[in-house]
């Protein structure tokens, strides 16, 4: 990455909105649906095409070649209609901020985290999980782990789900490594739904609460 001279930065990277899927066997078909009323666009990537315009390449990487430009196609459409997720910048040379969503005024919500984990970032879906506590709404980041199944955005960054984790500064979309620290361990007898977003939200409200005897112990 080249030197960047001021900050923050501007909005940028982030993930293309949209499908890419094999076709057949010929080719990468690539679709993009934009916000009503305009129509849906799709894009075929054959691999035939891409064997005759790169001879020198094997099949294997005239195929990688395919799939990175219907990438392109759908992040370029993504750009366009203002459907990019995820977007980034820099605000200090090891520090990153990220939308992961938006309010009911739409406007953004951000998580931070340090630069380092620029790939991780990259390389997930992050969302955002609003919780009503102490009657206020409260913001948590996770990421897709699979259809149907967030984790919090700390085990991405190595945390187990067995730790208590709580945010120094009761931010919990500050995920500097810095802001974060761990507090106790759950036995592994009691952590049967520790992946379930809501059981995990209930655990960072006893410690945001400081009902600490209220929090599973180990045995």
């Amino acid at each position: 990455m080249s030197q960047i001279n001021e900050y923050p930065t501007e909005w940028s990277y982030g993930k293309y909105t949209g499908s890419i899927k094999d076709y057949k066997g010929n080719a990468f078909i690539a679709k993009f649906s934009p916000p009503k009323p305009n129509k849906q666009h799709a894009q075929y990537f054959t691999y035939s095409k891409y064997k005759k315009n790169y001879p020198n390449l094997n099949e294997e990487q005239y195929k990688q070649k395919a799939y990175s430009d219907a990438e392109t196609w759908c992040y370029d459409l993504s750009v366009r209609y203002n459907t990019v997720l995820n977007k980034l910048r820099y605000t200090a040379a090891n520090t990153i901020e990220v939308i992961i969503g938006s309010d009911k005024n739409n406007n953004p919500i951000i998580m931070t985290t340090d630069a380092k984990h620029f790939d991780l970032v990259q390389k997930h879906k992050l969302v955002s999980k609003l919780k009503k506590q102490q009657n206020r709404d409260i913001s948590y980041c996770f990421y897709i782990y699979k259809p149907k199944v967030n984790k919090t955005f700390t085990h991405l960054l190595g945390y187990k789900k067995t730790d208590h984790v709580i945010f120094k500064n009761n931010n919990p979309l500050d995920c500097r490594e810095s802001n974060i620290r761990i507090t106790g361990t759950v036995s592994q007898n009691e952590i049967v739904n520790n992946d379930n977003p809501d059981d995990q939200f209930k655990y960072y409200q006893l410690f945001e609460q400081k009902k600490y005897d209220e929090l599973p112990r180990d045995k």
